[in-house]
């Protein structure tokens, strides 16, 4: 993650989306590819999920390279990021929920929540044919 002094100037820039996903929700894909982290959202997700903060630095791979993307169940608008990443042996399932954007503007896809999660809430949104996107 950034030095704390970027991220207090409002948000910090993670990247941008993959288009094929951003097309699921976007009528345009042209400029509007970038997500970002603001300070708000992170002080959110740090407060609610204190043991997510020491691995924030995964935040951007999850939503920049998703092993899968599902629809929010109760927000058409909202995207859930799910990645897997193995560490130390053991391995950590990650979810990101973005609020997406239809057109390019200054809010950008930006970060809701990060949290860890279990498979069976990704089996779950399977079985509920919430997933839109899956890597190839």
């Amino acid at each position: 993650m950034p030095d704390n002094d970027i991220i207090l100037n409002n948000y910090v820039s993670l990247g941008h989306l993959n288009e094929e996903i951003v097309a699921l929700w976007a009528v345009t894909i042209i400029g509007n590819l970038e997500i970002v982290l603001t300070t708000p959202q992170r002080l959110h997700f740090i407060e609610k999920h204190p043991d997510i903060a020491s691995f924030e630095s995964w935040l951007s791979l999850v939503v920049v390279d998703p092993d899968e993307v599902h629809k929010d169940k109760f927000d058409p608008e909202v995207a859930i990021f799910y990645r897997s990443i193995e560490r130390n042996g053991k391995i950590k399932y990650y979810h990101v929920a973005v609020a997406m954007q239809i057109y390019p503007n200054a809010k950008k896809h930006s970060v809701l929540s990060f949290r860890f999660t279990q498979f069976r809430e990704i089996r779950k949104g399977r079985n509920e044919e919430r997933k839109v996107w899956e890597k190839k």
